[in-house]
């Protein structure tokens, strides 16, 4: 005898599949609800939207803080966001793996990577390394969807996340442009197709349109450089000569700011601020391309941190909860901007995302390293690993452009994105070689699961 299948079982066994994805939001609502909302003196300049480039930060985050217009509705929209974008690059990963297990523990690691504390605490606070952090993985989520099957609607969305990502901060303007030369290459290549030119000249117009609206505003290049001024080149007796040779005023009164935090009174004397605003960002830039040393290893001592002495006091000039002492770790950041209740256990929260320090993550670059040689040996190349690949060579000019564009107090902060870049890189990396070699095949599964081969 058959049994009737009432309309509210139908209706609850279509909602099904959305069970797993509102346990996973529940967490990331837990991590913040109830907390204090973290403001900076830089969140107020994040309310001001416009987009022709006269407000003080690029319109994405100012768009999300005008549509939410209360601190709690912002935090939670944050964690909403969030939650939906790791869970769309988790699903874009599963869909290409092909052995079981590899796809249990694949979905395990890129959910509790979204909820680790270094990544979750930025979800309380009002700046715009939350919505960096959580486009970032809907960017690569988007684009690696794309390129395993090329379709209308995944090139629209490309073009889109694209879009937004650019113009969160001003850093993404720059890296945006690694972008649209991958873009480029791909529209242009052997393989080419009518939605990858699509997708190319999208990418052109994106980054001259985020192009024109930064250059029409100087006000973070200006506090910028007289950041570097204050914390870089006062400090160095050549450097200050040579800055002084290119038009720099110099007085006891600028002399008296090296070492100042965040260059901030320097940026406001007026025997210097003239300078600033007409020759200073055009000045710093010649000095980086003629100064070698200054800008190829001037970064490195900030790649990796350094762990500081217990028999030397703390001296930095920044506070302790913003930069680390000695030194800040560009790769495996430490700082504490945001409330966070801790929803992933320390251990796995230690391995995904190890603060200050990055022995952790060198042993996984390393594995990731042999696992992807020995993949690539016994089947050939795997494309979908192109992705990936391009991810991780993003990351050393991700970290050079925080140091020597950021602000030198928060490179910790400035440096999140290419933090969580390099993770997801890997994660990914390490994931597809392993299912290569369980599995024992060189086929790329499509949307469909036919495992139909896609050129990239």
């Amino acid at each position: 005898m058959w049994l009737k299948i009432r309309p509210w079982q139908r209706k609850l066994a279509k909602c099904r599949p959305a069970v797993p994805f509102l346990a996973y939001l529940a967490l990331h609502l837990f991590a913040v609800a109830g907390l204090v909302t973290r403001k900076y003196p830089d969140s107020a300049t994040y309310m001001i939207l416009n987009f022709a480039g006269n407000g003080p930060e690029l319109p994405t985050v100012p768009l999300l803080y005008n549509i939410f217009n209360t601190d709690a509705l912002r935090v939670a929209a944050q964690a909403v966001v969030a939650a939906a974008c790791w869970w769309t690059l988790c699903l874009s990963v599963v869909r290409l793996i092909d052995h079981k297990r590899v796809r249990i523990v694949i979905r395990f690691t890129i959910l509790a990577l979204g909820l680790v504390a270094p990544i979750v605490s930025w979800n309380t606070t009002l700046l715009s390394e939350s919505l960096t952090l959580s486009l970032t993985a809907l960017l690569v989520a988007t684009w690696l969807s794309f390129f395993q099957k090329e379709s209308l609607r995944w090139a629209m969305a490309v073009v889109f996340v694209t879009l937004a990502w650019t113009l969160t901060r001003q850093a993404d303007v720059i890296v945006g442009l690694l972008i649209t030369v991958g873009a480029l290459v791909a529209a242009l290549g052997r393989h080419r197709s009518k939605l990858r030119g699509f997708v190319a000249l999208m990418m052109i117009l994106i980054s001259a349109y985020s192009l024109v609206i930064t250059s029409r505003n100087t006000q973070v290049e200006n506090a910028n450089v007289a950041d570097y001024v204050a914390d870089r080149i006062l400090l160095n007796k050549d450097y200050t000569n040579w800055f002084v040779a290119h038009g720099m005023p110099y007085s006891p009164e600028v002399a008296a700011d090296a070492g100042t935090p965040y260059g901030s009174n320097l940026a406001g004397l007026p025997s210097f601020r003239p300078w600033l605003v007409k020759d200073g960002a055009r000045v710093y830039a010649e000095f980086v391309f003629s100064h070698p040393n200054y800008t190829l290893l001037g970064p490195l001592s900030s790649f990796f941190g350094e762990v500081s002495s217990l028999t030397i006091p703390n001296t930095t000039v920044y506070p302790l909860t913003v930069m680390p002492n000695p030194t800040p770790s560009i790769l495996s950041p430490t700082i504490d901007y945001g409330r966070y209740r801790e929803v992933v256990p320390p251990i796995f929260g230690d391995i995904l995302f190890e603060q200050g320090q990055a022995g952790a993550i060198l042993s996984v670059v390393g594995i990731a390293g042999y696992l992807l040689y020995l993949s690539r040996r016994r089947y050939g190349i795997d494309r979908r690993q192109r992705i990936p690949c391009i991810l991780l060579a993003s990351v050393v000019p991700q970290a050079y452009f925080a140091w020597l564009s950021g602000g030198v107090g928060e490179l910790d902060r400035l440096s999140m994105v290419t933090a969580a870049s390099l993770r997801i890189g890997l994660v990914l990396c390490i994931a597809f070689s392993i299912d290569r070699l369980l599995s024992g095949t060189g086929l790329d599964q499509g949307d469909d699961g036919s495992g139909k081969e896609i050129v990239i």
